[in-house]
């Protein structure tokens, strides 16, 4: 009867152990996550800010904004005079490889400059959230001169 009580105690002692171990592996997984799509965000964040600059100091350079009759994807393009091309340029003014996607909008009078990005994930970092029942995930954005507007 007793040795019955010990391999009872053993098992529970087990389970218990276990059960312990997966909440916390869970609890973790599920923290680390949320942790992930808030750096997302900064680092979004980051890059429209270090985007906005070099558009800024072309501006002051140039007195216009860079002319495209195209939208430009700017992951690894150098921004040069008037256009954006994948060669280096003199001009020391350049977008750097970034880890997200950027669009520059035609901009064809140069008097504003309009970049565009999308996640697939929401993020409070970029005034992202969708409440539970919508089942979306993910906004898009748009940013010029003005500031920056989200479309959920």
């Amino acid at each position: 009867m007793k040795l019955e009580i010990k391999k009872i105690i053993k098992i529970s002692s087990i389970l218990l152990i276990f059960i312990v171990v997966f909440l916390y592996i869970y609890i973790s997984i599920t923290s680390f996550n949320k942790n992930d799509i808030q750096a997302k965000g900064l680092v979004l964040l980051s890059e429209t800010s270090d985007i906005r600059s070099v558009l800024s100091e072309y501006h002051l350079k140039y007195g216009e904004y860079p002319k495209t009759s195209d939208d430009v994807s700017m992951n690894e393009k150098y921004l040069c005079n008037y256009l954006f091309t994948e060669n280096k340029c003199n001009s020391g003014m350049i977008f750097k490889n970034y880890n997200n996607n950027f669009i520059y909008e035609k901009n064809t009078d140069g008097l504003d400059y309009s970049i565009k990005f999308s996640t697939s994930y929401d993020n409070n970092e970029l005034g992202c959230v969708h409440d539970k029942k919508s089942k979306k995930k993910g906004c898009s954005f748009k940013i010029n001169s003005s500031g920056m507007t989200v479309e959920k």
